[in-house]
């Protein structure tokens, strides 16, 4: 759990599993709760169906059914979700600005990021004290 013992749920978003492992690995220590979905859809309809607040989400961008634009557009239009921090992760050749022009993702960060540079956006994001 994290320092604070403040209880956090994270939701993080990409259909690649060993993505999946390696955040869910790193954020343990940090989240009391994560969910994990393998594309922006599946995440959409837990929202949908959970429909109570939820702390952080991270997705990566391009994922089938629904990529992560695609997510972030629907949450931002969702009353409960729509001030929760989203932290986008991508391998693709995009424009960070291009990415970010509506300014509806807090991070963007393209892979391979460094996990330190993640876990101090996730701090900030939080509340939560500065990582070393």
């Amino acid at each position: 759990m994290n320092s604070v013992t403040k209880p956090l749920t994270f939701l993080i978003v990409d259909d690649q599993p060993f993505n999946l492992l390696i955040l869910s690995r790193h954020l343990k220590g940090i989240a009391t709760h994560l969910i994990q979905k393998e594309n922006g859809l599946e995440a959409w309809n837990y929202l949908q169906e959970r429909n109570s607040p939820i702390d952080l989400i991270i997705t990566d961008i391009m994922m089938p059914q629904m990529s992560g634009v695609e997510l972030m557009e629907q949450v931002r239009k969702h009353d409960c979700y729509k001030n929760v921090p989203m932290i986008a992760t991508t391998g693709g050749l995009f424009d960070a600005q291009e990415l970010n022009v509506s300014g509806k993702f807090n991070v963007v960060l393209f892979r391979p990021y460094n996990l330190r540079e993640m876990m101090a956006h996730i701090s900030r994001l939080c509340g939560l004290p500065a990582t070393k």
